[in-house]
């Protein structure tokens, strides 16, 4: 019974620990794409790709000017695409 507990708190640990990263990762993408381009309002941004990638993508839909775009950039906030939405 106690390796049962053990084996679950280790696994809930595991899942909180990942759960901050990924969104402290999240994070630093929004701030580094909002440096760079200070006139945009990020509405959401979500990883392409999965774990173990040698590299990461992430995609953003942004609002700049009143109009809706798609932005892609790297794991440095470096903006690579933009793509209108509406």
């Amino acid at each position: 019974m106690k390796k049962i507990r053990g084996v679950i708190l280790l696994v809930i640990i595991l899942a909180v620990t990942l759960f901050v990263i990924n969104n402290i990762k999240l994070y630093d993408i929004k701030s580094a794409v909002l440096a760079k381009e200070d006139d945009i309002q990020i509405e959401s941004i979500t990883q392409l790709g999965g774990w173990g990638e040698w590299f990461q993508e992430y995609s953003l839909v942004v609002e700049k000017d009143g109009s809706k775009y798609r932005i892609w950039t790297d794991g440095d906030g470096e903006i690579d695409d933009w793509e209108v939405l509406n």
